[in-house]
């Protein structure tokens, strides 16, 4: 981190590469290749030290999580959705987050009726009610039909 404190991130990336090289399974350093991989521009290879950690190490969730978070900042909103289900079906310790990126990939691809159910999980498993509750409102005005937007409104 020096490295990149001095304004040297060639020599950030060799030494975070040495790292993983030399401990493969701590997910830690491959995160931080990652990062710095991304903010230099080198997106590819960034997500393949995601895919690589997570060949062996599949059961890394937060690792996966970030891998999905990196997809969808670069538009790749299909391979970020698989993603996050493959958190969700591994049951992440904190689901909120991954249906809330779930409903904004929906949202921005103009599926809005995905993006509202993603939002109504969000809401069934959510701790902070209001919240939950008003993002999910501006959703269902914008996704469905009146008789529709009634109902679902009703069961808030």
């Amino acid at each position: 981190m020096a490295c990149l404190q001095g304004g040297r991130p060639d020599q950030a990336q060799l030494h975070l590469q040495q790292l993983v090289a030399a401990y493969p399974g701590e997910a830690i350093y491959t995160e931080r290749l990652a990062t710095l991989l991304e903010r230099r521009g080198f997106v590819d290879e960034a997500e393949a030290c995601f895919r690589r950690l997570l060949a062996t190490h599949p059961g890394l969730n937060n690792s996966r999580y970030n891998l999905a978070r990196l997809l969808k900042r670069h538009g790749r909103h299909e391979q970020a959705l698989e993603e996050y289900q493959q958190c969700l079906a591994r049951n992440i310790a904190r689901p909120e987050e991954v249906h809330n990126n779930i409903s904004v990939i929906h949202t921005a691809r103009h599926r809005h009726e995905q993006a509202l159910a993603a939002l109504e999980d969000l809401h069934a498993r959510a701790e902070r009610w209001d919240d939950v509750t008003r993002v999910l409102e501006m959703a269902v005005e914008r996704a469905a039909d009146g008789v529709t937007r009634g109902k679902r409104l009703a069961r808030l």
